[in-house]
């Protein structure tokens, strides 16, 4: 796939940044009991639903591109809305889904329409691969624990997804896709915040390894009224 997106588009000069560092502490007393404890009360607490408003750099080959998103998430219906703007206000990409299915897609007009879909097509999948699929079922998931947390793995037919969850209590820190032992996508979770009885991290991380490129996700504002 020729990789002509958004993000040749508009770049301004900048310079992409590595993963940030999660700066772990050991948890000297962490057993498995305890550990699918926490993560079953982790699981309880995660956002599903929510208007979210953030700061969103995408960086690929040494530049970058700033733009504000705003995202409507509903996680439990398998659907969401999304639309990123440039600081002048041009709208880069909309997309929506609606119970697993992409009905209405947009980006900016700069390659032929098979391209577009295309890109659309990736828009959506890594929005799902940031804000879908951060609960898990315990049981039956190969389960490694060690002095800074648990990692669980788990079988899907495209790969394996890997889970990273450290923090007192645990938390999802970090959400891996290999694909033949390979990488394909990574998600880190920080800066885990209360929304009513919920929690969101405000800070997050994706990368794309088969392409290439690193997306900063920084939250600004939580809609209330749709928080869930």
């Amino acid at each position: 796939m020729k990789f002509s997106l958004i993000f040749l588009l508009l770049f301004i000069a900048g310079c992409s940044s590595g993963i940030p560092d999660h700066y772990l502490i050991e948890l000297n007393t962490l057993d498995k009991p305890e550990a699918f404890r926490q993560i079953a009360q982790y699981n309880e607490t995660v956002l599903k639903k929510a208007d979210i408003v953030s700061s969103i750099t995408f960086n690929f080959r040494g530049r970058s591109l700033s733009a504000l998103g705003i995202t409507e998430l509903d996680t439990e219906s398998n659907s969401f809305s999304v639309a990123a703007l440039s600081p002048m206000g041009l709208t880069l990409f909309k997309l929506k889904k609606e119970k697993g299915k992409l009905i209405s897609r947009y980006v900016m007009p700069k390659f032929g329409p098979e391209d577009m879909n295309k890109t659309a097509d990736m828009i959506g999948q890594d929005i799902e691969h940031i804000y879908f699929n951060r609960t898990l079922k315990l049981p039956g998931l190969s389960f490694f624990l060690d002095k800074y947390g648990v990692t669980l793995h788990t079988r899907v037919d495209a790969g394996e997804y890997v889970y990273r969850f450290s923090g007192i209590p645990l938390k999802l820190i970090k959400k891996s896709m290999y694909e033949n032992n390979r990488q394909i996508w990574s998600v880190d979770y920080y800066d885990y915040q209360k929304q009513a009885d919920k929690e969101i991290p405000f800070k997050i991380f994706f990368k794309n390894y088969k392409y290439g490129y690193s997306i900063d996700i920084v939250t600004k504002e939580i809609k209330n009224e749709r928080i869930q």
